[in-house]
């Protein structure tokens, strides 16, 4: 919160704690420090700024908690994601500025938005065509997938393009940096294999 109070909160069930958010948080707004990898492995993506932090909604897209950034706001992860790999995460742009949504660190790497346009993937070379599709703010589902000599980028489970135009995986995750948006994001998923269509489906 605000007056710089932290805690951290796990879950109930497989649900993300909310009452006991809301009871810590009083009539306070709350503020995103830390998202705990919940593979054990350590791979947390972090704001340590204060005022790069994102606002936690509690009730966000689809009822569901979610990080509202602006474009000053940003969280970061470092670790290297190499092929093989997917990566998916339920966003939406809500304006006016219309960036990157997420990206990589240290490589040019991105999915789902870039440019003022949506249905977008870069991974080191184009696997979508670059901009042509003007964003919206309906909230999306994207998923990229490597294999090591082939992509995909998937929208809403539906495949968009596939391709060898770029195979990297993303070295460390962004969520709004670099080119950013203004953008909520309420979940993100990674995983160090390429997912079938049943995985992928979960």
């Amino acid at each position: 919160s605000r007056d710089n109070a932290e805690a951290d909160f796990g879950f109930s069930g497989t649900q993300l704690d909310t009452t006991s958010i809301n009871t810590f948080l009083g009539a306070a707004q709350g503020y995103c420090t830390i998202l705990y990898d919940q593979s054990g492995n350590g791979n947390n993506i972090v704001q340590a700024n204060a005022s790069q932090q994102p606002l936690l909604v509690l009730h966000g897209l689809n009822g569901n908690p979610t990080l509202h950034f602006n474009t000053s706001q940003t969280m970061n992860n470092p670790t290297n994601f190499p092929a093989p790999f997917s990566v998916i995460y339920t966003a939406r742009q809500t304006g006016p500025s219309r960036g990157r949504v997420l990206q990589g660190v240290s490589n040019n790497w991105l999915l789902g938005w870039w440019n003022g346009s949506y249905g977008q993937a870069y991974y080191n070379g184009w696997v979508s065509p670059s901009g042509g599709n003007p964003s919206n703010s309906n909230p999306y589902v994207y998923s990229a997938e490597g294999t090591g000599s082939n992509s995909s980028i998937y929208q809403n489970d539906t495949l968009l393009y596939t391709n060898s135009g770029g195979l990297a995986g993303p070295y460390g995750l962004s969520l709004n940096g670099g080119e950013a948006s203004d953008a909520d994001i309420s979940e993100i998923f990674v995983f160090d294999a390429a997912l079938n269509t049943l995985d992928r489906e979960f």
